[in-house]
């Protein structure tokens, strides 16, 4: 756990810092170009990586013989999509109407070659517990992503820094992982095995990236409609929500397929992971969302420079969506734990359908709107969420509300109390309405649930503090 937290704290941060000094560098415009880059890369360099992994592991074999075939299969398939991306780049140039993209799209696709060698020293990272290692990779990889950044900004060549800083991740963690697992691929391979983990992979592929196209979707359509620097405002906001998920979210989102890969078959198994999960995540995520969008304003005006401003509203309602993360965010995660991959390919596009529809339908109403339609999104697809995972996780329905709504109670009364706030404080400098505003809105949150659900939080505390377990009872709010 402490290593964990290590991790988390020291790469966020850095990341955080690094990015906060790139706008002070670089304009929207750059932010906005290198998103539109990363818009096709990253399906393959998250989701892609993502899906392997969890096809690996949901396998159970971590023989030098698996590790090579999920090695050697994963690496023919990059080579493929690396050829497709950078020959796709002179299209996604002309559509998106940016030529730089021309050049950024094909070597940010060139990174993704170290995928299939990242994969199996994942996979024997956490098959051996070895979280030190994760937290050693990230932290060396993350500062000398954001030394590469730092370095080109300050060169003739600033439009490349945010290029530069995932080349110099991703070298940095191939070493280091080289050095903490010892693997190197070998010469074996397993036809059998390698067909079902590509089967495999690439149905988990489809239903991650499907799952994850919205936000993409919604960098294209922004762009389209009001230019790369829109985007470039979405891009700085949407960093801040990533590195929140990151901290927050997503290490809660990992133990789906750990918990369920463990052996939790029976009833009984699935509706103590599905409540525990639910509870833990609405503890910590739902705050930290409320709070982030209530910060929002007093946050850019204090780390950005005032061409930013903009994205203090885009900031605003991504934390809105995300408020609605115990519901919706976890459906992507608990379904392929499942192994329902086909189910979530259908539910991901009735997501893209609804905001596609909603997208063209806003779009006279402005930019700040049509991304609005993204809180539409989560909402609809909370309410779908919670229907199908209740089914697959043999939950009722009651025990997962009965799970998260202190957390929800609690951030209404904390949001009201910092509405009151803001009034109060509007004539006082930004650092010190930021800093009331944290410390207010912590001791709302915090008090109202120790008066009034002082045996669910600290339930949900237990849940926190070690991983949950098939069997073990959680404690639910009359």
């Amino acid at each position: 756990m402490l290593w964990n937290f290590a991790n988390i704290l020291f790469s966020q941060v850095v990341t955080i810092v690094i990015f906060i000094f790139l706008t002070h560098k670089l304009d929207p415009h750059v932010f906005g170009v290198f998103a539109l880059g990363v818009l096709f890369v990253d399906f393959f360099w998250v989701a892609g990586r993502s899906a392997c992994s969890d096809s690996a592991m949901l396998q159970n074999r971590f023989d030098q013989t698996a590790l090579d075939t999920v090695a050697w299969s994963a690496f023919g398939v990059y080579v493929i999509v690396v050829a497709i991306l950078c020959v796709a780049s002179g299209a996604a140039a002309q559509l998106l109407n940016e030529p730089m993209l021309l050049s950024v799209m094909p070597a940010l696709a060139l990174t993704l070659i170290a995928v299939p060698h990242m994969v199996p020293c994942d996979l024997l990272l956490f098959r051996r517990h070895d979280f030190r290692g994760v937290a050693i990779r990230n932290i060396l990889a993350t500062s000398a992503g954001g030394l590469a950044a730092l370095a080109m900004a300050l060169s003739p060549y600033p439009e490349w820094a945010l290029v530069a800083q995932r080349v110099g991740l991703q070298i940095v963690s191939m070493i280091v992982m080289f050095f903490r697992t010892g693997w190197v691929p070998g010469l074996n391979f397993d036809a059998s095995f390698a067909r079902k983990f590509l089967k495999d992979s690439g149905l988990i592929f489809a239903a991650q990236s499907l799952g994850g196209a919205p936000s993409k979707i919604m960098d294209g359509a922004v762009a389209i409609l009001f230019g790369t620097a829109s985007v470039g405002f979405l891009r700085v906001a949407s960093r801040l929500i990533e590195a929140v998920y990151a901290a927050f979210a997503n290490p809660i989102s990992s133990l789906w397929v750990i918990l369920m890969s463990a052996g939790a078959k029976s009833a009984e198994d699935r509706r103590t992971i599905y409540a525990r999960l639910s509870q833990m995540s609405a503890l910590v995520c739902v705050p930290v969302f409320a709070g982030l969008a209530m910060i929002s304003v007093d946050l850019v005006a204090l780390a950005l420079t005032e061409t930013y401003r903009p994205a203090a509203r885009f900031l605003t309602l991504l934390s809105f969506a995300g408020v609605l993360a115990p519901i919706a965010y976890f459906r992507n995660g608990g379904l392929i734990a499942n192994k329902r991959y086909k189910l979530l390919i259908v539910l991901s596009l009735i997501d893209i359908t609804m905001l596609l529809v909603m997208v063209l339908g806003l779009s006279q109403y402005g930019v700040f709107t049509v991304v609005g339609a993204l809180i539409g999104v989560e909402v609809l697809k909370g309410i779908g969420s919670v229907r199908v995972l209740t089914k697959a996780m043999d939950t009722p329905w009651m025990d997962v509300m009965r799970a998260i709504y202190p957390a929800y109670a609690a951030a209404l009364v904390m949001t009201l109390a910092l509405l009151g706030i803001a009034h109060l404080t509007a004539d006082l400098p930004a650092l010190a309405r930021l800093a009331i505003k944290i410390i207010a809105g912590g001791l709302v949150y915090g008090g109202y649930l120790l008066l009034f659900h002082r045996d669910w939080i600290m339930s949900a505390a237990d849940v926190i503090r070690r991983r949950p377990t098939a069997g073990e009872a959680v404690v639910l709010p009359a």
